[in-house]
């Protein structure tokens, strides 16, 4: 997992670079299909990078947790710290699961439904439009 997030996050970092290539932005078309791949990665990327930084945040809190002669009352706040920084990044593991996951190419797409009145006269009409 973390090997393609790392993979998302240079193509993320190289579609910036990309875009401000004067060569690049002499071409409308190709800015816009940039910007939309760009901002199909925001997410992700953000997510990442929020992991990362709770990654690091919980190795600190664990190096203060490994020294001797600690005042007991910042081990027991490192303690705390390092509970909630464990349940972040479980929550976060999750939310890259879901990102990570392909998207179905129609969810872009418009749909229209068309509901008609069914047979049984005004009544069904009626209900129809109720619902």
């Amino acid at each position: 997992m973390i090997e393609s997030l790392v993979n998302v996050e240079k193509r993320y970092e190289e579609l910036g670079q990309l875009m401000a290539d004067p060569q690049v932005v002499a071409d409308y078309e190709r800015v816009a299909e940039l910007a939309r791949e760009r901002a199909d990665l925001q997410e992700l990327v953000d997510a990442y990078r929020d992991f990362q930084s709770v990654e690091q945040q919980l190795v600190d809190a664990k190096a203060l947790l490994a020294e001797e002669d600690q005042d007991p009352e910042l081990l027991e706040l490192a303690e705390l710290e390092v509970a909630q920084l464990q349940d972040r990044r479980a929550e976060l593991e999750e939310r890259l699961h879901v990102l990570l996951l392909p998207s179905d190419p129609n969810d872009a797409k418009n749909v229209i439904v068309e509901v008609r009145a069914g047979r049984g006269g005004d009544e069904a009409g009626r209900c129809a439009a109720e619902v």
